[in-house]
């Protein structure tokens, strides 16, 4: 696997680096986060007219057409800035949608966020069980379950669900219930919950939501579960990918920090500590970004992304809690103040982590994968 960027993803890199560091520097961060609304309606148009969110998905449909690997490349750099938004969540319900669909609501949906950058919404739980179940009455789905906490929910018209068809039978068929739920569909109660980083979610319930085949995103309404797996797989080396982001950014102000701060008559970067400390940090940052950056190229390539997103997720949520925690102790005091813009990485990795699943989910998902893979035909698609 080459790690170099072509000429055109490290111009995406540049150019996307420039523009949020122009216009998502801490100070706008802590104002978004303050805001009603939590992210800039402004900078969100700028990404929609430099056609961010359709970068990945299908040319005909208004996308660019773009690979994984360009995709992994913004997102990280959006991670690098701790820009908050419904940038991610979008794309990722988009991307899910764009893999498994092939009915009307399904191109509806991509050609709205390539085109226009709605905001969508996925509900998809990250642990083994999930709370919301579906059943399948005559042509309808009938949701019921939660709650399940959704990003952004409240700023999105439409959610993608992804559910577990109820009862032993049905799951062990591996069906998985893929429908487009409108937020104002009766049965749907949404509760905004305060989220520890400065991103916006709400709790979502399900009372007997019925779904007709207006919201089916494939025929019939139940995906494969081998489809779903890899749809989410490449989510999840996409949230991969923005911790990674953050956690060099973490490293990148801690190496500054401790070059600049004298205690002694000395950088207390000099101490060998501190040096061992950020040695850590730093390779447990290139442990993250080459399995994150192998599984975006082997989607690419068209294979299979499951085990390496597995690996990704886990080594990046534990690099950017490592590299946050250790940034914190080696910045002192100045690392805990609100004034100082360590506390948005630090929320946003102990919260992206968790939203990649519990540690015991994952270490479930590393040991399905590389101790003991499940056969083909029959994976669990939370676990993969």
């Amino acid at each position: 696997m080459d790690l170099r960027l072509d000429e055109a993803d490290e111009l995406l890199r540049t150019g996307a680096r420039a523009l949020l560091e122009r216009q998502a520097g801490p100070e706008r961060l802590a104002e978004w986060e303050a805001s009603g609304s939590g992210f800039s309606s402004e900078l969100w148009e700028r990404f929609v007219d430099l056609g961010w969110l359709g970068l990945a998905l299908p040319a005909d449909a208004g996308g660019g057409g773009g690979t994984p690997v360009s995709l992994g490349v913004l997102v990280a750099e959006i991670g690098r800035a701790a820009c908050p938004g419904p940038f991610l969540p979008t794309l990722s319900a988009a991307l899910v949608v764009a893999h498994l669909g092939s009915t009307k609501a399904a191109r509806t949906i991509v050609e709205a966020v390539a085109r226009d950058g709605t905001p969508t919404a996925l509900l998809w739980p990250a642990d083994a069980a999930s709370t919301v179940t579906a059943r399948i009455e005559g042509d309808r789905v009938v949701l019921d379950g939660g709650p399940v906490a959704v990003e952004w929910a409240a700023s999105a018209a439409t959610m993608v669900c992804l559910a577990p068809l109820a009862g032993d039978a049905a799951r062990a068929a591996g069906g998985i219930a893929a429908v487009a739920v409108d937020r104002h569909t009766p049965g749907v109660e949404m509760t905004p919950v305060l989220a520890s980083d400065n991103e916006r979610a709400a709790w979502v319930r399900f009372a007997g939501v019925a779904v007709g085949d207006g919201g089916h995103l494939v025929p019939g309404a139940v995906a494969d579960a081998v489809a779903v797996a890899e749809a989410l797989g490449l989510v999840r080396l996409l949230r991969a990918a923005e911790l990674v982001g953050g956690a060099g950014r973490v490293l990148d102000m801690t190496v500054a920090h401790v070059s600049a701060r004298r205690q002694f008559g000395v950088p207390i970067g000099s101490f060998q500590a501190v040096q061992h400390a950020l040695a850590d940090v730093a390779i447990a940052l290139d442990a993250a970004r080459l399995a994150t950056w192998e599984g975006l190229s082997a989607a690419a390539a068209g294979e299979s992304c499951r085990r390496p997103a597995a690996v990704a997720g886990w080594l990046a949520g534990q690099c950017a809690v490592g590299a946050a925690v250790t940034a914190a102790q080696l910045h002192g005091g100045i690392g805990a103040i609100r004034d100082y813009p360590l506390h948005f990485y630090y929320r946003r990795a102990q919260a992206g982590a968790l939203r990649l699943g519990s540690q015991a989910a994952q270490l479930e998902v590393l040991a399905g994968c590389l101790v003991d893979p499940v056969e083909a035909g029959a994976p669990t698609p939370w676990l993969a």
